[in-house]
Parts: C-alpha cells; sequence; structure tokens
C-alpha cells in the first residue's frame, strides 16, 4: 500500500504513519502490516553510566576475497509466503472517469503491464504469471466531489460493491479469482475521511471484499488528488499504479490468507526500518533509486523487492539499474528478545546491548561489481531523520570501504527507550545523498 515515499516520511522521524483503512465489508486492507505490533521509539532516562566490550573480534580489513562479489553473504531481511495464493493469470480491468483528460494513458498503460520485460523481471520469481487487459470501465458521468473512506461508509467500497453485483449489465467485467480492479479516481476528487482530507493515507492502496457470490474480489485505487512523488500527475500515477497492481499480484488476498507479505522473523529490524510496510512493492518505496521511467512502458514505475537479488548481494529492487549496488552487512548477529511500546516480544536476531553498556560489532563491505570507496555511518532509527532524544552513539574504526572491507561499529546505549526493550540502527552506506543504501538492525537494551 502507499501511504507517503521515503522522501516525502523523513520529516517524520520514524513516527508510525497508521493505516486508517478499516472498512465495512472489507476483508482485508493493504496497509503493508504483518501484525508486528506497530512499535515505535520513545525517549526515556539516562541510566547510569557504565562500559563492557564483548564484541567479537573484527576480521581485519582485506581478509575476505575482494575479488569475489559480494566479498560478503549478507545478512538481509527476506519477504515470507503466507498461506495465500498469488495471481497466476491476472487480469487488470481498469476503471476511470472519461473527464479525466489522461484516461486513454491509464487504459493503455494497465493493458501493457503485464506482458512488459518490467513485469516479468519483477515478479516471475513470486509464481505471478503474464497479466492481461480484463477490460475498461469507462464512466461518463461526472466524477464526484468526493470519496469518503471512513469505516462506517466507506463510499469507494460501496462504489465497487455496486460495480461487481451490476457486472455484466452494467459494462463491469464480472470477477473471477484472477480480476484485479484498478480505479483511478480523477484529480478534481478530495479523499477523505469522516468529511476530511486523508489524502496522506490514500495515495493508492489495494483490498480485498466479499461482494455477493464474490469472496475475494480484488480491488485498488489510485488517487491523482493525492500524488506525492513525482512532480508529473501522469508520471506519478502510473508509478503509484505499478506499485498497487505489483503489490495485488503478490498479495491478493490481503487478509483472509497472506501471498507474499512481511520479513522473516530473525530481520524484524526490517519491519521497524518499513513503519510495518511490507509488500513486495512497499520494501522498495522508499528508495530514491526505485523510481524511472520504464522505456518499454513509456511511464515511470517502481521498482519491486526480489529475495533472490536481496540474497545475491544485488540490488534488491528489479528491474534493478544499472550501476554497482553497494552496501554493508553485519558479519554476525546473535538471537535477541526484545518488547516493543506495544509489549508485543519478539524473537528475532540482532544485538544484546544493555542500557549504560557498549559493544563492537564486525561488519563487512560489499557490492555486486567493481566500484569506487564508500562511507559507512550508523545513525539510531530510519537513517534518514535524527531521534527527538538519542539512546545510542557509535564509533565506527574504518568508515570508508569496499568490496571485501571491514569495520569495527561500537554501539554504546546511553538511554532506554520509554517503553520496551528495543533501539532500531540503520547502517547507512553512501557516496552521495542521492546514492544511499541501507541495511537495518535491532538492538535489545534490556
Amino acid at each position: 500500500m502507499r501511504f507517503v515515499t521515503r522522501a516525502a516520511a523523513a520529516s517524520l522521524s520514524f513516527s508510525a504513519v497508521t493505516c486508517v483503512l478499516g472498512v465495512l465489508g472489507v476483508l482485508g486492507v493493504a496497509c503493508g502490516s504483518s501484525g508486528g505490533g506497530g512499535d515505535a521509539f520513545d525517549a526515556g532516562p539516562t541510566p547510569d553510566g557504565g562500559s563492557i566490550d564483548d564484541g567479537a573480534p573484527a576480521t581485519d580489513a582485506g581478509e575476505s576475497d575482494a575479488s569475489t562479489y559480494p566479498a560478503f553473504k549478507p545478512d538481509i531481511g527476506l519477504i515470507v509466503k503466507g498461506p495465500g495464493p498469488v495471481l497466476t493469470a491476472p487480469k487488470i480491468v481498469t476503471i476511470v472517469w472519461t473527464a479525466d483528460p489522461s484516461y486513454k494513458t491509464y487504459e493503455a498503460f494497465c493493458d501493457g503491464i503485464g506482458k512488459s520485460a518490467y513485469w516479468k523481471t519483477a515478479l516471475t520469481e513470486y509464481g505471478v504469471g503474464p497479466a492481461v487487459s480484463g477490460g475498461h470501465v469507462e464512466i461518463t458521468d461526472p466524477p464526484p466531489a468526493s470519496f469518503d473512506v471512513a469505516t462506517a461508509n466507506d463510499e469507494i467500497l460501496a462504489f465497487v460493491k455496486k460495480g461487481v453485483l451490476g457486472a455484466p449489465q452494467n459494462a463491469w467485467p464480472v470477477p473471477d479469482d484472477q480480476t484485479f480492479y484498478l480505479l483511478i479516481i480523477p484529480e478534481t476528487v478530495a479523499i477523505n475521511n469522516n468529511g476530511k482530507d486523508d489524502c496522506a493515507n490514500n495515495v493508492g492502496y489495494h483490498v480485498e471484499a466479499a461482494i455477493g457470490s464474490h469472496p475475494h474480489v480484488a480491488y485498488g485505487i489510485v488517487a491523482e488528488k493525492c500524488h506525492d512523488y513525482l512532480p508529473n500527475l501522469v508520471d506519478n500515477t502510473t508509478e503509484t499504479a505499478s506499485h498497487e497492481i505489483g503489490e495485488t499480484a503478490t498479495d491478493p488476498h490481503t487478509e483472509t490468507d497472506n501471498g507474499w507479505l512481511g520479513f522473516d522473523p530473525d530481520h524484524y529490524a526490517f519491519e521497524l526500518w518499513q513503519n510495518q510496510q511490507d509488500e513486495t512493492a512497499d520494501a522498495c518505496e522508499f528508495f530514491d533509486d526505485s523510481y524511472y521511467k520504464d522505456p518499454e512502458l513509456g511511464a515511470w514505475v517502481q521498482r519491486l523487492w526480489s529475495n533472490a537479488a536481496a540474497k545475491a548481494g544485488k540490488n534488491p529492487c528489479l528491474p534493478a539499474p544499472d550501476e554497482a549496488y553497494f552496501n554493508v552487512t553485519p558479519l554476525s548477529t546473535e538471537p535477541i528478545t526484545t518488547t516493543g511500546t506495544t509489549g508485543k516480544v519478539h524473537h528475532t536476531r540482532g544485538f544484546h546491548v544493555p542500557v549504560g553498556t557498549q559493544k563492537t560489532i564486525n561488519v563487512g563491505f560489499y557490492s555486486d561489481r567493481p566500484t569506487a570507496d564508500w562511507t559507512l555511518e550508523p545513525m539510531e532509527l530510519d537513517g534518514l531523520a535524527a531521534p527527538k532524544t538519542s539512546h545510542v552513539t557509535f564509533r565506527v574504526d574504518q568508515p570508508i570501504g569496499n568490496n571485501g572491507k571491514t569495520a569495527k561499529v561500537t554501539i554504546s546505549v546511553t538511554a532506554a527507550p520509554a517503553f520496551g526493550t528495543q533501539l532500531l540502527v540503520t547502517l547507512v552506506s553512501s557516496r552521495s545523498k542521492t546514492q544511499q543504501h541501507y541495511l537495518p538492525i535491532l538492538i535489545e537494551t534490556g
């Protein structure tokens, strides 16, 4: 689900962006949540001092074979498969208003995406087959002034119900288990929640609803009025459409029986870094290099997460840009048990660093091909916005490196979170503000 891009979210200081799209009759809203608990990171009192250093001896720089790419196996999160299906032969039904001057562009985009190289590259590993057009619904009536998505009276759900229940006499195709209805809502239409603007939560989403004799109707929206990343309206619309279409293909039953959703338990840090947004498109939406104009489609799209590429030490978002991917990885982690602000317990992997102590960890630099040096900077939270209260300080012995090099990162926990026993740390690899990659790790402070 698309709420806000990382560029827009940077000022949020990792505040949770909550999903408020619970809707009457909807079985599940794709909020990218795997039930991780919505933990946040709050300030706590500064404890008494103290220090230990029980990290394993760091590997000397250059010990790994720098001619092998990547030099180290990445310790990276992977999206897991639930019991639910994927769409093996998707049918994309584009629903537009003819008052929108770009409606033909959107129809062409949705008709073409499922047979493109973009689609094959990004989705084949998940068992998704080529998509075809399921038809167009062209609404000639003027668009409404607004849609309200309040739980008690979701007007978009009501609109979809009316269309599905009236099919095929009303020109809506009758859905089957491969159908996805995508509404492109014109820019003139406000998206509200109980009468108040709710664009921040409704740039785009996909949901599942039981409608009549159809228990799993998959539909989604792209709200033009709520465009959030690209300045051009059409570009932003196609990019958001690619996000929602890709996620629906890999997770069409958003609550009843999920498909590909959520990072593996050993990497709960990735859930926190993603603000619990953890479908295949969510996992890439916060990276600047995930957005590009696809030459075959002639439209802007968003790259999608690839487990295979992540494991191989390549850019995890496909189709990958034609440039070297570089990052760092912890060379060992340990089992930890943390609690977040909600009190939920998580058995995962990271590092145990009690409040008032420090630990030195070993980090390896890796890339998928030869490239110039880059800089490692550990940061608290997501690496983009400083926390209101600092809980951790860092020292890095070798902050500049390349494939095969190592660094010792000393993590000192100086303050406890107000609630829970976990702190998120992000290892930021960068050459510039536009060339950055991230590796989140979790610290247990209890």
